[in-house]
């Protein structure tokens, strides 16, 4: 799964499908130290490709009383499925008790869920923490003699210090990391790669920001990356909203929106739909967007809490104010909030169409 052949990799695995369930859920049954082998080594290949169904394995070996250090991984995966399905808070508690069970998180057995828990961190804004957790868990994989996952970790190091706000920190990350990611020839760290150097150029140089996303994609592409392919369409389609064409951006997010819900990650389903408030302010469209807002910034424990969108989203807030009144705009934002998770994602697609249908404002 980490050299240039990840793509014959995945491919074997996905065929393997049946049988790798059929593996594991007769362990469960009969060898639960197999089964929590077989949990934490599924991680790399179900993680990437968005796999929630293996990732699953975890759920159950949350309640085995098991104090063994190699249990560690399988509780890592348990916290990524767990975070995934949007309950943040209940993945922070598992991966953290991933950490003690592997001897704490200088263990080797503590390098998985030291890394979901440092994704959870940067999820809860918590943005030194994060930058802590993947640089430990960065050095954890190379004395594990893991060079791939230490490269992707080194990487998410960038991501952390983008989301808050820290861009210029990420960009030595990204000059430093890129080249050894080229000399890995690995599709997903190849993807990874670009994707965060996309990243990091958005607000400067949005031309070779949307190069380094299809970079992203083609790469990701190749060894069926879901994660990395979507994140990249994603944050693609959000930087069109916010100083691209509106219409691109409207044509890309409604495909967005249901490949998320495809693939079940909540989490990043609700990071899309702020990004759509964005969208919606800028089609003149202020209580699609507040309606919107509302539903989603009431939902704590699913949408991660950067702080680059929490001013993204403060400002398209001021702007729905402006435009509506603040009365008005607080009830609106208030209706939202009372929406199911159903309901605010029926919400978000026909606000998209009713604002295609508009086009762009003058």
């Amino acid at each position: 799964l980490w050299t240039e052949q990840e793509d014959l990799a995945v491919h074997t695995l996905t065929r393997l499908t049946p049988d790798l369930h059929a593996a594991w859920e007769y362990a469960a049954e009969n060898d639960r130290p197999l089964a929590l082998r077989l949990t934490g080594d599924i991680y790399d290949f179900a993680y990437f490709r968005q796999r929630l169904d293996l990732l699953r394995w975890g759920l159950p070996a949350v309640g085995w009383a098991c104090a063994d250090p190699d249990s560690a991984a399988a509780l890592g995966t348990a916290a990524a499925a767990t975070w995934s399905a949007g309950r943040l808070a209940e993945a922070a508690v598992i991966a953290a008790r991933g950490v003690e069970v592997a001897g704490g998180p200088d263990a080797l057995p503590a390098a998985l869920p030291m890394e979901v828990a440092a994704d959870i961190a940067m999820f809860l804004g918590h943005t030194d923490d994060a930058v802590a957790g993947y640089r430990r868990h960065a050095a954890l994989r190379h004395a594990r003699g893991e060079p791939g996952p230490a490269l992707l970790a080194e990487l998410a190091v960038a991501h952390a210090l983008i989301n808050g706000q820290r861009t210029a920190e990420a960009a030595h990350v990204v000059a430093e990391a890129l080249p050894h990611a080229v000399r890995s020839a690995n599709p997903t760290a190849l993807a990874w790669a670009h994707y965060l150097a996309a990243e990091v150029a958005a607000d400067t140089d949005p031309d070779q920001a949307a190069t380094h996303y299809r970079t992203a994609i083609e790469f990701a592409d190749r060894a069926d990356s879901r994660l990395f392919k979507t994140m990249a369409a994603s944050s693609a389609a959000a930087l069109q909203s916010r100083t691209g064409s509106v219409h691109a951006a409207l044509e890309a997010f409604p495909e967005v929106l249901e490949q998320w819900i495809q693939l079940g990650n909540e989490s990043a389903l609700a990071w899309t739909l702020q990004q759509i408030v964005v969208l919606l302010t800028r089609c003149d469209a202020p209580e699609d967007a507040a309606v919107l807002a509302g539903a989603v910034l009431a939902r704590a424990d699913i949408r991660p809490n950067f702080a680059i969108d929490t001013e993204r989203i403060g400002e398209a807030l001021h702007r729905v104010r402006d435009r509506l009144g603040e009365q008005a705009a607080a009830a609106v934002f208030e209706a939202g909030s009372t929406l199911t998770w159903t309901a605010t994602l029926t919400h978000g697609r026909r606000a998209l169409a009713d604002a295609a249908v508009r086009g762009e404002p003058a």
